[in-house]
């Protein structure tokens, strides 16, 4: 199996085992409790990246894209906020080597 279908099918995997949700217990006596998906935190290095687990997580995830639209990610170098960005990440997602 490819490198890239293993990851794709980690991610899935992933997101599928995913159930964090917040209950609200509510006032006493009701028995009513909602669930709220809460969003898996997702960085992604460049856009085409960000738009595929965009795509696959939905809802489900709020991604953030590290380098720019219009950066040549060859080019590109990391800063503070962008390793702050990926530290408090729940998932890193890259495309290369």
């Amino acid at each position: 199996m490819s490198r890239s279908v293993s990851l794709w099918l980690l991610f899935l995997v992933g997101l599928a085992g995913c159930s964090n949700s917040r209950q609200d217990s509510g006032t006493a006596g009701a028995a009513a409790s909602q669930d709220v998906p809460i969003p898996i935190n997702v960085a992604a290095t460049v856009g085409m990246v960000a738009d595929v687990v965009r795509q696959f997580g939905g809802d489900r995830v709020t991604v953030t894209q590290v380098c720019g639209s219009g950066v040549d990610p060859h080019l590109y170098i990391a800063t503070r906020d962008d390793v702050q960005t990926m530290i408090i990440a729940d998932m890193i997602y890259y495309s290369g080597p």
